[in-house]
């Protein structure tokens, strides 16, 4: 199965922006179909389950949801959860979010870190934690992002979490302010694994990164947390040379293919970077337009993955698909 398995689910992220800005606090949660085994039936689309009510638990081990008008409780496993929208009542939190939808990221910073610190409950302080490292990344406060993390990290996260760190998937050099605090974070004994895997991918590509590697090389052997084992291993793709992209991406992709639906925007553009270096644009192409045209979850590389997706049509001469792309 390639990676356009995404391409058979319901696209969930158009529209739900609003979602969080309501006044009514029902969450929204889109879980990710149970996978088939045993079937000798076709591959036929699957689509992402959707469903309002109240979310009671949501940890690295599960989510326990009770459905909007039912009484029985839900149960399925951390993993199958590809996004939750929390349902605010409070005009704060409500503004903070539109602002950072707005890409007003500096002014959400306070307001946002207001909201986590009132004393919500922790799943959703995490979840409102991750708009705040994203924020703070995008307003180009590096150390505090990563002092963000380190303090998330303290306790088990699930991967959806997990799968909105502010991660450098792509090879783009970072500021120097960058630089300088993944260095020191990489020094500090106290940070979490976390907050190492971050680092360690601010950090890739420089020009001495022997340390980040290192790091990353021992996340991804650790056995505690194997989606933090995921995550690195594929970070490490980056350091791969266009011929051995050439030889590896067709198992890269099968294991696309097998991530988490809530982890895979990052690794998908990921490859698609880098088959677009070895030469392979056609490749590269469906991979950038999986995730700009059906993304799985709202994520940075969204955007990156549409800007790329249509430059490489203009290559190729397409530009109506371009402009048709842009409409969409």
């Amino acid at each position: 199965m390639t990676i356009f398995r995404i391409a058979a689910f319901t696209v969930f992220v158009v529209g739900i922006a609003a979602t969080a800005l309501s006044a009514d606090p029902v969450d929204r949660v889109w879980i990710e179909p149970p996978t088939l085994k045993g079937s000798n039936e076709p591959f036929s689309p699957r689509k992402i389950i959707e469903r309002t009510g109240t979310v009671q638990r949501f940890d690295d081990s599960g989510m326990v949801f009770i459905v909007e008008g039912e009484t029985t409780t839900v149960q399925v496993s951390a993993a199958r959860v590809i996004w939750v929208e929390p349902g605010f009542n409070d005009a704060e939190t409500i503004a903070a979010l539109k602002q950072f939808r707005d890409e007003d990221y500096a002014a959400s910073i306070s307001p946002l870190l207001a909201s986590v610190s009132r004393g919500t409950e922790v799943w959703r302080a995490q979840w409102l934690s991750m708009h705040l490292w994203q924020a703070a990344f995008q307003a180009q406060r590096y150390p505090a992002v990563l002092e963000l993390v380190n303090q998330i990290d303290a306790r088990p996260l699930p991967p959806m979490i997990l799968g909105g760190l502010p991660v450098q998937w792509l090879g783009e050099r970072l500021p120097t302010a960058a630089i300088e605090a993944a260095q020191k974070t990489l020094a500090d004994d106290d940070s979490l694994s976390a907050t190492k895997l971050v680092a360690a991918s601010w950090l890739l590509g420089q020009a001495n990164d022997s340390q980040a590697v290192a790091v990353l090389q021992s996340l991804s052997l650790q056995k505690e947390r194997p989606v933090l084992a995921l995550l690195a291993t594929t970070l490490l793709w980056r350091k791969a040379l266009p011929p051995d992209v050439r030889v590896n991406h067709r198992r890269w992709r099968n294991q696309l293919s097998n991530m988490p639906l809530t982890l895979i925007p990052g690794p998908t553009t990921l490859v698609a970077d880098r088959l677009e270096a070895a030469g392979a644009a056609d490749e590269s192409l469906e991979l950038f337009l999986s995730v700009g045209m059906t993304p799985t979850r709202p994520d940075p590389v969204v955007k990156i993955a549409k800007e790329r997706s249509e430059l490489l049509l203009e290559q190729r001469g397409q530009q109506g698909e371009s402009q048709r792309f842009k409409q969409e």
